[in-house]
Order: C-alpha cells, then structure tokens, then sequence
C-alpha cells in the first residue's frame, strides 16, 4: 500500500481466489471432513501471495535498516494501541461474518445454511474483487492525505462510497433480480432457495459493500477506540435477530429477513460514524489553521 504498487496487489488477489477455489476442488475429500477445505484456503493464500511476500520483505528490510533500535522503540511505546484494539477488533469482525452462517447450521439446518452460504458465495466473488481494489487504492491514498491534508480526507471518503454506491447498485440490482432463475439453472431446482435467501440479503449486502471497503478509515485518524466499539455493536446486530427468530419460533425465510435487517444497520451505523468522524476532523483542522 505504502508504495502503491495497486496492480500487484490485485494480481495476488485473483491468484489467491483461484488458488484456493482450486485447491478446495482437488482437496475436498482428503484426509477428516472439511480438512480439504481448509487446507485449499491456506494453500492459495500462500501460493497467491509469495510475490507479495518477496516485495515485501525486500522493503521492510530496507525500512528495518534506515531506522535505530531507539527510534523503532519510540514508534512502538508510541504507537502501542493500535495493535492492542486493532488485533481484538479484528477478531470480532470475522465472528461477526461468520456468525449468522453458524447460527443458521445450527438452528435450521445444514440445508438451509448451504442455501444461504452459497447465496453469500456467489454475490460475494464479484464483490470482493471490487470491493478489495477500491479499498486498496483507498487505504493507500487515503492515509497520505491523512497525513498531509486530512482536511481533505472527507472528500475522499465521500468520492469514494458515491462511487461504491453506484457500483453496488448496478451490479446488486441485476444479480438480485435475476438471482432465483441463475440458481435454478446453473445449480438445479433444489437450489432456489438460495436465490430466494440472496434476494432477501441484498440490501445488507449494498450497504456492507459500501462500508466495508472505507473500513480502514478510523484507523486513518487514530480513531481506533471507536471501531472496536462499532465492531463490537455489528456483532450484537449480526447475532441478535438470529437469536430473536429461534426464540420466537419464525421461519428459515422469516429470520433471514431479520438477519438482513439487523445487517443493514450495523453497516448503516458504520458509515455514519466515519461520516461524523472526518467532518470533525474537517472541522478541527480548518479550525487551527484559521487560527
């Protein structure tokens, strides 16, 4: 990111995806049950990323070299927080993905969650790709401006999710639409479920994909603090209307809808909070340097 080197980062991360869906394919029956499937993944997070690896190395070296033991440990005691909320949030993110896809295997069903996860996994190729680049050149651009003109950083995250909405709608709005018919074809009638559930995630899905990608803001302006505090709330959103529908007794169909919601409005809740965030900051700034 700091060198901008966006193309080979992108490279990688096609190489990563089809690694790993190759590896999964190849590796799917060896050795106890879904140990394919995770042997796969790491295999091709390897393999996609040993060019990475290499550039990498060579410029941390570099870095490593120009600095003394004294300043790198003024930068750490200095800088302490940021990996200490940083890492826990991290982790809370990832159960917050993945949570509602264990709730769903376990309350209704090994059925119903691959319904529901394959509806995730076809939706969530083409997003990712794009959602990974913009964030990449975002994290990248956005943490210069920071650093040099962070009056100008509202700018550019507004530049930025008006772009992402626009994407996010076209490409959401043709798949939503044509979700259950391209599931019975290409998967057999068995799976119109999970066309049926990816029409009901779609508006969490455009949100999410909007926000996600402007994820590395708070970080940007050291707000740290707050985003473990926003992922901490996604993951009570994500959980509890799940919790809710097994309670009350609702439908497959019924929590998913719930599920949705509360999605919805986690992501919406995120980008609030880094909309308020840098207009603040905008504020402040502009603020000193009148002053």
């Amino acid at each position: 990111m700091r060198l901008k080197a966006y193309r080979m980062v992108a490279a990688a991360r096609i190489r990563q995806g089809i690694a790993g869906a190759v590896c999964q394919v190849l590796l799917w029956k060896v050795g106890l049950p879904g140990t394919g499937l995770l042997v796969g993944f790491a295999v091709g997070q390897a393999l996609g990323s040993s060019s990475l690896a290499k550039r990498t190395g060579i410029a941390s070296k570099e870095t490593v070299a120009a600095a003394s033991p004294s300043h790198l440990w003024r930068l750490a005691l200095g800088n302490w927080r940021f990996p200490a909320l940083v890492t826990p949030s991290a982790l809370i993110n990832v159960l917050g993905s993945q949570l509602p896809t264990i709730q769903i295997a376990a309350c209704y069903g090994a059925t119903v969650a691959g319904w529901y996860a394959l509806g995730q996994r076809i939706v969530g190729l083409p997003l990712f790709f794009v959602g990974r680049a913009v964030s990449q050149a975002y994290l990248g651009e956005g943490a210069e401006v920071a650093k040099t003109h962070p009056e100008e950083l509202h700018k550019l995250f507004t530049r930025t999710a008006q772009r992402l909405s626009l994407i996010g709608v076209c490409m959401l709005g043709m798949i939503a639409i044509a979700a259950p018919f391209l599931v019975r074809q290409i998967f057999g009638s068995a799976w119109n479920n999970a066309g049926h559930y990816l029409q009901l995630m779609t508006p969490a899905i455009l949100v999410q994909f909007v926000a996600s990608p402007l994820s590395q803001t708070l970080n940007m302006v050291k707000k740290s603090g707050i985003g473990f505090t926003m992922d901490v709330c996604r993951l009570l959103l994500s959980g509890a209307p799940m919790l809710i529908s097994i309670r009350l007794g609702f439908s497959a169909s019924t929590a998913i809808l719930m599920l949705s919601v509360g999605m919805t409005l986690s992501y919406l809740l995120y980008f609030l909070v880094y909309a308020v965030t840098l207009r603040s900051l905008r504020s402040e700034t502009l603020d000193l340097q009148q002053s």
